[in-house]
C-alpha cells in the first residue's frame, strides 16, 4: 500500500483562498477503492472519503471550507508592545488513507502532512495563482506613510513561516525638520517560543500605544518614546538576526483642528491584521425606528360596576420599539494610494470604533460599492463612510 501526495498547498496559506491536495494510490484499481482523507486541528478529525478519478487513478481534496473555520481575529486596546494573535492562525494536519476490497477495509494516515498552518487572510485571484511560500507575506495595501493623530491606536501584524524569528521592533523619531530624535528597539517577548500561537504576531505602534510600552521591554533608547517634538516616526518589525520582516511604516503626526467629532475606525485587511483610520471633516447622525404594535378597545371597565371611556385610553398599542443609530463621516482629503487602501475598509467583514468611553465598539459599514479615486484625474477627493452599530437599541414595552 502506497500513498503519495502529489501536490501540496503552501505549508503558510492564506485561510480564505483554496487548500488543496493531490493524492495517488498504488491500489486505486481495487475493488471499492476510495481515499481517506482526515483533516486534523485542535485534536478535532474530519473525515472525507474521495472516489479516484476515472482516467487518472488520484484524487483531489480542497480542504479550505473547513480549516478557515477554525480562525477568527486579534485585536484588544488593553495590551501593549508585541502580543501573540493565537485566534489568527490555526495549525493542521492532513492524513492520507485508503480503503477498498469487499468486504471494504480502511487503511488510514499512509501518509501526512506536517507543518503546515492557515492564517486569517485572503488573496486576489490573480495575485493567488503565484503566491510564494517565502517570508515576509506580501505587503499591504497601506500607504508606507499615514497620518495619525495624538493618543490613537494603530497596530501592525506579521505573519511568518518558523516560530519565534520575529526579534524586536526599530521606531525611529524624527522632529518636523526630520532629524532623528531617537531610536527604539522593542524586544518581542515572545521571540523564544516555537508555540504556533506567535507565528502571526501585533505591535502596537500607535500615538496612544507607544508610551505604554514597559521599559523593562526596551533594549535601545528609553521612554517617553513619543514627545512633543516628534512630528513622525517609523516602525520597522525585524528577525532576531536583525533581518528586516517588511519595509518600515512611517507615522505623521498632525493634530488638525477640528470642531468635528473624532471617529477612529479599525478594520481588518486582507492580510487578516487591522488598520486604522480617523474620520474628522464632518459627521451626521440619523436614526431609524421601527415599531410594532397591536388594536385593542380603548373602553373597559373603569370600576367594578362601570364601564366606559377614558381619555388616556390607548387603542394602538406600541409593544415593541427598535432603533437603529446610522452615522455618516467624512474624511479629510486623502491621495490616490489611500483611496486604493481604503477599499479594504468599505468590503472588510469585522470592523470596530475606537470609542473613547467604551473603547472598541463593533460596527457595520453600510456602502455597497465603492469608486476607487486617482490623483491624476481628480485632484482633491475624500471619502463618506455610512455606518451602523452592530447593535440595536429599544424603549420600553408598554
Amino acid at each position: 500500500m502506497a500513498i503519495t501526495i502529489e501536490q501540496a498547498p503552501n505549508k503558510r496559506q492564506p485561510a480564505y483562498n483554496d487548500l488543496v491536495f493531490v493524492v495517488s494510490s498504488t491500489n486505486s484499481g481495487n475493488t471499492n477503492f476510495k481515499y481517506v482523507v482526515d483533516v486534523v486541528i485542535n485534536g478535532a478529525t474530519t473525515r472525507m472519503t474521495l472516489f479516484p478519478h476515472p482516467s487518472f487513478g488520484t484524487a483531489y481534496v480542497n480542504i479550505g471550507k473547513i480549516v478557515e473555520t477554525y480562525v477568527t481575529s486579534d485585536i484588544s486596546i488593553d495590551n501593549y508592545g508585541f502580543q501573540p494573535c493565537p485566534n489568527s492562525n490555526v495549525a493542521y494536519q492532513v492524513r492520507f488513507g485508503e480503503q477498498y476490497g469487499e468486504p471494504v477495509v480502511v487503511y488510514p494516515d499512509l501518509n501526512n502532512t506536517t507543518g503546515y498552518f492557515v492564517w486569517n487572510a485572503v488573496m486576489d485571484f490573480l495575485f493567488f495563482q503565484s503566491y510564494p511560500n517565502v517570508t515576509p507575506i506580501p505587503a499591504p495595501k497601506r500607504p508606507s506613510n499615514v497620518i495619525i493623530r495624538d493618543a490613537e491606536n494603530a497596530w501592525l501584524y506579521t505573519t511568518i513561516l518558523t516560530s519565534g524569528s520575529i526579534g524586536f521592533a526599530e521606531v525611529i523619531t524624527m522632529d518636523s525638520a526630520g532629524a532623528t530624535i531617537q531610536t527604539v528597539q522593542v524586544q518581542n517577548p515572545f521571540s523564544d517560543s516555537d508555540a504556533n500561537d506567535s507565528k502571526t504576531m501585533r505591535f502596537g505602534c500607535g500615538t496612544s500605544n507607544m508610551n505604554l510600552i514597559p521599559s523593562s521591554g526596551i533594549s535601545l533608547g528609553s521612554q517617553p518614546i513619543i514627545t512633543a517634538s516628534v512630528a513622525s516616526y517609523s516602525v520597522e518589525l525585524k528577525q532576531l538576526s536583525g533581518a528586516q520582516l517588511r519595509a518600515p511604516q512611517t507615522y505623521t503626526i498632525n493634530n488638525v483642528c477640528t470642531k468635528n467629532n473624532l471617529y477612529r475606525i479599525h478594520f481588518m485587511n486582507e492580510d487578516g491584521g487591522f488598520d486604522s483610520f480617523t474620520f474628522y471633516r464632518a459627521d451626521s447622525k440619523s436614526v431609524s425606528i421601527n415599531r410594532s404594535s397591536y388594536r385593542k378597545n380603548a373602553a373597559g371597565l373603569t370600576s367594578a360596576d362601570t364601564y366606559g371611556y377614558e381619555t388616556k385610553s390607548r387603542t394602538t398599542i406600541a409593544y415593541n420599539t427598535k432603533l437603529k443609530d446610522r452615522i455618516s463621516v467624512l474624511s479629510d482629503w486623502i491621495t490616490g494610494d489611500e483611496s486604493t487602501w481604503l477599499e479594504e475598509l468599505i468590503t472588510s467583514p469585522e470592523v470596530y470604533l475606537d470609542d473613547a468611553t467604551y473603547g472598541l465598539v463593533s460596527i457595520n459599514v453600510n456602502s455597497t460599492s465603492y469608486d476607487i479615486k486617482q490623483t491624476e484625474t481628480e485632484k482633491l477627493f475624500n471619502l463618506r463612510l455610512t455606518f451602523t452599530y452592530s447593535y440595536d437599541r429599544f424603549r420600553q414595552r408598554y
